[in-house]
């Protein structure tokens, strides 16, 4: 499912832009992501404006703290480690199988990775950009790309509802309620009664995190290119533990269709 206006030029140079905004910032690269909304708005309108949102999140910062919030974002938190052999392997032998086979493709190419791993979003992207075979650029984005990104922000949403429950469930049910005169003072309302106050309500919504905007940005594009994720699932991956050798070989992901995931030569 490949847009009718989308030219493979097109496409390309969306995923370069995606891939310089990915990176590890070097500057607050305000221009990159306007020039970015300008080529996703003929897409997608909606998309263009998360970009926007993404430009001016990232507007009041300096390089330097720029770069703090993309560790933070990404180094700290697994879900967001911006790897795909993670998320669909885990650190197993399959994945080290899955970064040899992206090498592969990348020398065929001509693609060179310098300090990196092959499974590095951004290297992803950045390859994707200059791919010269639509066959295998659309496979990587279906059978890789989409289902991570899909993985990536849909766990995050069910990780904070999860610890949000768990927070819940860990107070001591036999805790007793505060007395009526320990209870918050309440405010009269103009059109109606009496609302207790809320402390931590202070009418203001918490600004977007940057990266994920961006990485949202990013999955619309890519559905509206490509369509969703050609896998029915990816499991769980394990958390960064013993090395690749020392873990037994995983199930290999599958297709719809059922066969094992590989990339084609």
């Amino acid at each position: 499912m490949v847009s009718s206006m989308e030219a493979p030029g097109h496409t390309r140079r969306m995923l370069g832009l995606f891939a310089d905004l990915l990176e590890y910032p070097e500057c607050v690269p305000t221009s990159a992501a306007g020039s970015c909304a300008v080529i996703v708005e003929g897409l997608d309108p909606g998309i263009a404006a998360d970009v926007e949102v993404f430009a001016a999140a990232i507007e009041p910062y300096d390089t330097g703290s720029l770069q703090e919030l993309y560790t933070q974002t990404f180094d700290l938190e697994a879900t967001w480690h911006p790897y795909l052999g993670y998320h669909l392997f885990g650190e197993t032998y399959q994945r080290s199988v899955f970064l040899v086979e992206l090498k592969e493709r990348y020398e065929r190419h001509e693609f060179e990775v310098e300090t990196e791993l092959p499974d590095h979003l951004p290297v992803v992207l950045r390859f994707l950009s200059v791919c010269d075979d639509d066959g295998l650029l659309e496979e990587i984005v279906t059978e890789g790309l989409t289902p991570v990104l899909e993985k990536m922000l849909g766990a995050k949403k069910e990780g904070v509802d999860k610890e949000e429950v768990d927070k819940e469930e860990a107070v001591d049910e036999e805790t007793e309620r505060p007395a009526e005169s320990e209870a918050e003072p309440e405010e009269a309302t103009a059109d109606g009664p009496a609302v207790a106050a809320d402390p931590g309500d202070d009418g203001q919504q918490e600004p977007p995190q940057p990266y994920r905007v961006l990485l949202g940005a990013l999955l619309a594009v890519l559905h509206e290119i490509y369509g969703p994720s050609r896998l029915e699932e990816i499991r769980d991956p394990e958390p960064y533990g013993p090395s690749l050798m020392e873990q037994p070989p995983c199930q290999p992901t599958m297709s719809s269709d059922g066969t094992p995931v590989r990339l084609r030569a």
